[in-house]
Parts: structure tokens; sequence; C-alpha cells
């Protein structure tokens, strides 16, 4: 059963909406198992049915009520809506006509427990309409079984009251724990989808945002180059050239969850990003990335991006130096410091975040507290 909500809002639709006009596969089995055995109530009428002192035409009557009454029942769960067209009442309506009708065929022999046939009634209503049509309908055909308990023996008129709306309130409670069950199930499916978001986006922003100010510092540069020395500008055009198509690939794989930076091809990237900004870079030696293990490494990856995209946009650096160790990355420059507000950035957000989910912190402070430029110290340790 299924319903249907819009993203970052969530609807929990009323149980009966959630009922299919017409069962198929898990929904088929689902509501034969919930169904079913409620009809071993009917064992009861079908043994006075049996042993009643009535001529053997009411007997094979009321036990061809019996199933008449069973498959009525069944397809009326199974198959809510007979006519497409109309709305559903009226086709419960209908099936509600033919389960009368096979209570009375079993009234001449089974007496008064062929109205324990009122119960399932009662729920054919509650469980296929909302409340505010399920209820008034289940009260009424209550309150008409009683009548004919009366007119038949008023003795049991009480003892029928009690069993009926116990039978009323079970049925309730069902469907109420139906309906918490299912809000529960979308509230959960919705934190999925929002988490999915969230990390889509943090993924999308760490790919474009990097490639980007490279790309806008790499065009500056050939711009201020074009004049003056045209061979290198046209380097630097061939670089932007290859870091767009490269961008472009990155973004079709994380789109597809396919994204899992390298290490080293993240600190090579931040080599050229820095370089082109005019920040004298120091980078780890390759013998230094591959002692990382492996599981820290995408960690570190993502991370040097988005601190050298900070250090190139903001810092207003000379110098930028990434240094790691198993267990530890730090990223430093000497350039204006933390207190511009980077420190709260959706970069940062976004290290913290992929840090917390391998049980890493990230700590962004001054690298030389007290002086004029005290430059940023970015640490992430796992």
């Amino acid at each position: 059963m299924t319903t249907t909500t819009q993203p970052g809002r969530l609807r929990v639709a009323d149980y009966a909406d959630l009922i299919p006009d017409r069962a198929t596969g898990a929904d088929r089995h689902a509501v034969l198992l919930g169904s079913c055995p409620w009809l071993l109530f009917l064992v009861w009428p079908a043994f006075v049915i049996v042993i009643a002192e009535t001529p053997v035409g009411w007997k094979v009557l009321g036990l061809a009520g019996i199933g008449l009454f069973v498959v009525t029942y069944m397809q009326a769960m199974l198959h809510p809506r007979l006519f497409p067209a109309l709305p559903r009442w009226v086709s419960t309506l209908c099936f509600s006509v033919v389960l009368v009708l096979a209570a009375a065929m079993m009234l001449p022999a089974a007496g008064i427990s062929a109205l324990n046939t009122t119960a399932y009634l009662c729920a054919l209503w509650i469980f296929c309409h909302r409340l505010s049509l399920g209820l008034p309908v289940a009260l009424g055909w209550i309150g008409l079984a009683l009548l004919v308990m009366a007119l038949i023996d008023g003795d049991v008129v009480v003892w029928a009251v009690i069993v009926l709306l116990i039978s009323l309130i079970m049925m309730l409670l069902i469907r109420f724990g139906a309906s918490r069950e299912e809000a529960g199930r979308l509230l959960s499916q919705e934190l999925n989808l929002s988490q999915q978001r969230e990390e889509l986006a943090r993924d999308v922003h760490d790919v474009l945002g990097h490639s980007l100010t490279v790309v806008t510092v790499k065009a500056e540069l050939a711009r201020r180059l074009v004049h003056t020395d045209p061979d290198r500008a046209a380097r630097e055009l061939d670089d932007l050239l290859g870091i767009t198509r490269g961008a472009l690939g990155e973004v079709r794989a994380t789109v597809g969850r396919l994204a899992r930076p390298e290490l080293g091809g993240q600190l090579l990237a931040a080599d050229q990003a820095l370089t082109a900004a005019g920040i004298a870079p120091t980078l780890p030696s390759p013998a230094a990335v591959r002692a990382i293990p492996a599981e820290q490494q995408e960690l570190f990856a993502w991370c040097v991006r988005d601190a050298v995209t900070n250090v190139v946009r903001h810092s207003g650096a000379r110098r930028c130096t990434v240094t790691c160790v198993p267990g530890l990355l730090r990223v430093t420059d000497d350039g204006v410091g933390p207190g511009d507000g980077t420190a709260s950035g959706s970069g940062l957000a976004g290290m913290r975040a992929r840090a917390a989910e391998v049980g890493g912190t990230v700590v962004v402070s001054a690298h030389r507290p007290g002086a004029v430029r005290p430059g940023t110290r970015v640490e992430v340790r796992v």
C-alpha cells in the first residue's frame, strides 16, 4: 500500500486512502492474512446450523448463506471498488446488501448466532472508508443488529451490546495502529530522502566549488597574460579546458554516487590551484600519502579539496602548507585568518559532516595567533 509525499513536506494519508481499489501482489497477501483469521468466528454459526433442530432445507440454506458471506466478504476486501467510475461507498453498499442477504439466509437455522456477522459489516466500513463515514455506518449496523436481537430474544441484548462495542473498539485500535505505523514509515522515508539530498548537495558543492574556483583563477590569469605572454595564456586556457572537462565528469559521477576522490589526485589539483592563484604550495610527498590508511584517504581527499578552495577564495595568503599523517590532515596558510566568517561556510560544514560520519573532527583556528596576518589552520583528526 502506498501514498505520496511532496519533497520537504510530510503528508500522512488517511488509512482508508491506503487501501488499493484492487489488491495485488504483496497487498493481496496482506489482505488475506489480515482477513482470513477473523472468518473463523463463523464456525460457531455453522456449528449451530448443523446441530439445529430445523428442516434440512433450512440447514442447507444457512450453510449456503455462510459460503456466500465468506466469498462476498473476501471479495469486498480484495476488490473494494467494483465500479471504478463511482465512489467507493457505492461498491461497499452493494457488498453490504449481499452480506445482509447471506446473514438472512443463516437466520432460520442459526438464530441469533447469525448476527455474529455484524462485526464483519462494521469492519468493511471501518477499514475501507474514512472514519467520518465508516464509523456512523458501523454504529448503524450495530443498532440494526441489536433491534433484530431484541425482537428475537431481548435477554441477550445487553451481552450483545458489550460484545459488539468491544469489537468496534478493537477495530478502531487496529486502524489507529496501522495509521501510526504508516506515519512512521513515511517519516523514516522522508528523513532518508532529506539525508540523501544533503549528501548530494554537499558532494556537488565540493566538486563544483573547487573546480569553479580554479577555473576563475586560471581565467583571470589568462586574461592578464593574453597580451604580455600569449603562449603562457594559451597554456592556462588549455589547463582550464582540462579542468572543466574533469569537473563535468566528476559531477556526473557524483550524481550517480560514483565519485570517490583520490588523495594523490586531489593534492595534485591543489598544487595547480594554489600555483595559479599565486600561492606557494608545500605538499606531502607521495610516500607520506601512501602511508595514510585507505579508509582515511577518501575523507582527507574531500577535506584537502575544500580547505584549499577556501585558501584560494578567502585567505589572501602567500603560502599554503598541507601536511598529512595517519589520523591527521592539517592545512595551514599565512593569510588573513579565520575571522572573516569562512569558519562557518558551507565548505567547512561539509568537511565536518564527512568527518563526523567516520568518527572524526574538524578544528579551525588561527595558525599564528596574535600576528597581523594570523593565517588559518584546519585540522582533520580521525
